[in-house]
């Protein structure tokens, strides 16, 4: 069909209406590419913004665990100073373990699954019955005394490697204990299922020996235990290990002796 119109002919198929109708269908399609265009960098920015957002949170969180690092090592150069006292000063040293049980720490669990292994020594222990509740109690026959305490966690097992020295023209003596770790709450159970003694025999007992202890703070620098009733303050504290092998060579110790006899 076609429209005379001022007597030129025009097709219907380009009406005013389907004109109109082309152009506006043009007209959304633009107007539809400018919004996808500008929703872009809007996303862009919203994914800039929480990236740095995360940065920021993650700076703060380093700051914050350099501050507690900074004021834990204060704290643990305290206590080794002094434990290295000639007079021993038990009011010092429980106000310094005070302070640090006021520094945010994780939960000891955390240490004793530890897929790496924390090494210790320890700095101080209350007595000898503190040393007797983890270790063998073997430093308390005539003529020996202990020169040494290691404690190894890793992967809830525990290793605790004891340097007994003997009065005399002896070697010294490295008992081997260990076993498995349980947390629950701030206890922490050595369930001990073998020791070794300083000749390389295992002594085989009728039952494993289960070792309690309250965990006053843990961190991977420092451990203290109280090894009698909870808050009694019968304290042993252990401080990172850097060189167990070293330490053990200088005691003519361990797989690599300082003297081959």
């Amino acid at each position: 069909m076609r429209i005379t119109t001022g007597g030129n002919p025009i097709s219907s198929t380009n009406s005013p209406t389907k004109l109109f109708a082309s152009r506006r269908g043009k007209l959304s399609k633009e107007l539809a590419d400018i919004t996808s265009s500008e929703t872009i960098p809007t996303k862009a920015v919203v994914a800039a913004s929480a990236s740095s957002s995360r940065r920021e949170k993650s700076k703060e969180r380093q700051r914050q665990s350099a501050a507690v690092f900074k004021q834990e090592k204060l704290i643990i150069d305290s206590i080794l100073e002094i434990v290295a006292a000639p007079k021993r000063d038990l009011p010092s040293l429980n106000a310094a373990v005070s302070s640090l049980t006021t520094l945010p720490s994780n939960p000891f669990k955390v240490l004793t699954s530890s897929s790496s292994p924390l090494i210790y020594t320890v700095a101080f222990a209350y007595d000898d019955t503190s040393l007797s509740h983890v270790g063998t109690g073997l430093h308390n026959v005539p003529l020996a005394r202990l020169d040494a305490m290691y404690l190894t966690l890793k992967a809830n097992t525990v290793t605790i490697q004891e340097v007994i020295r003997i009065i005399g023209p002896f070697p010294n003596v490295l008992n081997t204990l260990s076993g498995r770790t349980t947390v629950e709450g701030d206890d922490v159970m050595f369930t001990i299922n073998s020791v070794i003694d300083g000749t390389g025999k295992e002594l085989v007992g009728e039952e494993d020996r289960i070792v309690t202890c309250n965990i006053v703070y843990g961190s991977e620098n420092v451990v203290v235990m109280d090894t009698g009733e909870k808050g009694e303050g019968k304290y042993l504290i252990f401080v990172k290990e850097e060189d167990l092998d070293g330490q053990l060579y200088e005691k003519n110790l361990g797989e690599e002796k300082k003297n081959k006899i």
